[in-house]
């Protein structure tokens, strides 16, 4: 199983569903608005598989990004397999920053 973040329609994120769900789930606990914070709880909680950021408000687009650049410092913390580091900062990366 794996997990995808689409950012439009040419550019997304591919991963298996281990290091989807955990920045899905880090993100739930990063992004400020209740709204984005519940909806990614939602993909979690339901296996959903998928995060189409176009979907999002503008609000809460920005809201992701800003949280998206934290990822890699905290995936450093957690995470001994550079693999997967490396893998959660190609995720932030797509983003632009805040």
């Amino acid at each position: 199983m794996a997990g995808s973040v689409f950012l439009s329609a040419e550019l997304s994120w591919d991963v298996s569903s281990w290091d989807f769900y955990w920045a899905v789930e880090t993100l739930a606990g990063l992004v400020r608005g209740q709204d984005l914070a519940n909806h990614l709880r939602e993909i979690s909680e339901y296996h959903l598989g998928i995060l189409d950021v176009s979907q999002l408000s503008e609000d809460q687009r920005r809201d992701l990004a800003r949280s998206a650049a934290g990822l890699p410092g905290l995936a450093r913390e957690v995470m001994t397999d550079t693999a997967r580091i490396a893998r959660i900062e190609e995720l932030a990366a797509l983003f632009p920053p805040g």
